[in-house]
């Protein structure tokens, strides 16, 4: 009898083991099922907040953010969407994403399956019905999964977003110095920072987050100190939706990215600003290339070499639902970013000899309304290499990888595009003309 009661004893206990402890520990040990941080490939950090919206500390949070311009991801209990839904709509018009908190926080370890699924589900379709937007990332509350919360991307179509460090700002003893010294203390590249913006969950201390809207300022002061800028939530979500070999995969091609920028001088334009592009000085190698405003490159001239951000293309491809919004969204990002090209050629004495900027792409339909003009890669080994690499560094960073360069390889021809120092600084950069 002792045997039997022992091997139900056993059982259960594993079952326990299974449906609660494996999934907590493969996505908070070995980040297998979710995330806890982005690559460090920049010097950027991402802010994120639990528990909320409340109703007198979220306004707070939301203006010095608006002060700020930092966009950050709100993961959000249903109950508290249901009270404070004007703030839900104002974070949606003010650029920030909102994640999923569950319901009502409860932790997955005391829910059955369908108790957990309807915790998600519900949640989620609250948040669509206030902003019309479907939510994609989901924070288990507590940081606490089981079996059916940590396979959410296949049964609820949600992606779990953890976090790099915590900081302990919704216990009894926090204060603004302490929770920005936690930061101080371990801010790192990629680092997902979570803060809490209500004390509407169990074990919250009514007061902290008084303390978190005090921190926030030192905290936002601390980061730009020490020479990190903020990161879109966007990303975030990009980063979410990959599988972990996916992600392993663009991380190892991060370190290989970081190397060669290293060696081959490439420079970010604007350290502490989104732009599409780095820079590096080339010479000029090919035959004469006369330009449609009658620039001519000779043989030895120097030229700026355009790098598009592949993490960039990562959150555009992740987002755009077929190839030719993936196109028109590139195009926007080029446009948007042509401008910092032209001020640092106007600008920046280093550049100043600059005779045109070129690139190599084969996303180049619509180039020739930004200026640039577009011609074929020479000689055929170049040509050869070049489109070998292009395909798989798409395939390294869209999110459908393989399948997608199987479906549209035919229309996969790398081209080189060209715009005269001139011409740029002409439509991009119109009060240093005088510096051409």
């Amino acid at each position: 009898m002792s045997n039997k009661i022992s091997f139900i004893t056993y059982g259960i206990l594993f079952a326990i083991a299974v449906y609660n402890l494996l999934p907590t520990m493969l996505i908070r040990i070995f980040s297998i099922g979710g995330i806890q941080r982005l690559p460090r490939v920049k010097k950027e950090v991402f802010i994120t907040f639990d528990d909320g919206p409340d109703p007198v500390y979220t306004p707070k949070v939301l203006d010095i953010l608006k002060q700020n311009n930092i966009k950050a991801a709100f993961f959000v209990t249903g109950k508290n969407v249901q009270e404070n839904i004007n703030i839900i709509k104002r974070m949606v018009d003010e650029g920030h994403i909102i994640g999923i908190h569950g319901m009502k926080h409860q932790p997955a370890w005391l829910m059955d399956p369908f108790s957990t699924v309807k915790e998600v589900r519900s949640a989620a379709k609250l948040v669509y019905t206030v902003t019309g937007k479907q939510p994609v990332l989901y924070r288990a509350p507590w940081g606490l999964y089981n079996l059916v919360n940590f396979l959410t991307p296949w049964i609820t179509g949600h992606f779990s977003v953890l976090w790099t460090f915590m900081c302990w700002d919704w216990t009894n003893r926090c204060t603004a110095s302490s929770i920005a010294g936690y930061v101080k203390r371990r801010l790192r590249s990629g680092a997902i920072i979570v803060l809490h913006d209500s004390a509407s969950a169990f074990c919250s201390c009514k007061n902290a987050p008084k303390e978190v809207v005090k921190a926030l300022p030192l905290i936002i002061n601390e980061i730009k100190q020490q020479g990190y800028r903020f990161g879109s939530p966007k990303t975030v979500e990009s980063w979410a939706r990959l599988g972990s070999c996916k992600r392993i995969t663009i991380g190892i091609w991060g370190v290989w990215e970081k190397l060669f920028a290293f060696f081959a001088g490439i420079k970010p334009l604007a350290e502490h600003s989104e732009t599409a592009f780095s820079l590096a000085l080339r010479r000029y190698r090919g035959k004469p290339l006369s330009l449609p405003d009658g620039t001519l490159i000779k043989p030895g001239d120097l030229l700026g070499e355009l790098h598009f951000d592949n993490h960039l293309l990562l959150n555009i491809t992740s987002q755009a639902p077929g190839p030719e919004r993936v196109a028109a969204s590139l195009l926007r990002s080029v446009k948007k970013s042509l401008p910092q090209v032209a001020a640092v050629l106007a600008r920046d004495p280093k550049y100043r000899q600059v005779k045109a900027v070129y690139g190599i792409t084969m996303i180049h339909r619509g180039a020739g309304f930004l200026g640039f003009s577009i011609y074929d890669i020479y000689p055929a080994f170049l040509r050869i290499l070049t489109t070998w690499y292009q395909r798989w560094l798409l395939i390294v960073f869209h999110p459908n990888g393989l399948s997608h360069f199987i479906k549209h390889r035919t229309k996969m021809v790398p081209k080189m595009l060209f715009m005269s120092r001139k011409q740029l600084i002409q439509l991009y950069c119109k009060k240093q003309r005088a510096a051409i």
